[in-house]
């Protein structure tokens, strides 16, 4: 569980390099982002997760947050 999920703290969660100087540019983030999305799909292809309704099934203890 990470404290926060602005983009930086995902990105150093899962090692992508995260320029906070050219941080806010769309073509910037949307870079950033799509790096830090595929890294999202393959944590939840090696939990055996496949779909969106799999993801809906997920039952966090700490979800509201």
């Amino acid at each position: 569980m990470q404290r926060s999920y602005r983009l930086g703290n995902v990105c150093r969660y899962y090692h992508i390099p995260y320029d906070g100087e050219a941080a806010h540019r769309a073509d910037y983030d949307a870079e950033v982002l799509g790096h830090t999305f595929n890294n999202m799909i393959q944590d939840l292809i090696k939990h055996n997760i496949h779909d969106v309704d799999q993801i809906n099934g997920m039952h966090l203890e700490d979800a509201y947050k």
